[in-house]
């Protein structure tokens, strides 16, 4: 019986490896997030539910850490937006939100992902 040594077997992991994450890469590029309408969102009430909506801000406010938006596009939902950096966004203005659903208060809620601005 012939025994593989540690290296032989170093070098099988690492392209193992390599193909994996070549195999996610390639997945995640080729998959994407349907849009969503916001009558959707609320009428489902589930949460954890990665989606894309579009629509214009009619309402801005902040904290330091946090943007409050709220969203039209035949109806209205209040996103989420964590801030890491600097962010301003004026209402009137036309975006794409990447996100996940999320309850507060008895009221469901996107929480941004990625905030893409559209014409």
């Amino acid at each position: 019986m012939a025994s593989v040594d540690d290296s032989m077997l170093l070098k099988i992991s690492i392209l193992v490896m390599l193909a994996g994450i070549s195999a996610l890469f390639i997945i995640s590029e080729r998959t994407e997030i349907p849009e969503t309408s916001i009558k959707e969102i609320k009428e489902s009430g589930q949460t954890g539910t990665s989606l894309k909506i579009t629509g214009e801000i009619t309402r801005y406010s902040d904290t330091e850490k946090v943007a409050f938006l709220e969203i039209a596009h035949q109806d209205t939902i209040t996103v989420v937006v964590f801030k890491d950096k600097d962010f301003a966004i004026s209402p009137g203005t036309k975006v794409e939100i990447t996100g996940t659903t999320d309850e507060f208060r008895g009221q469901i809620q996107v929480i941004a992902n990625e905030i893409r601005t559209i014409s």
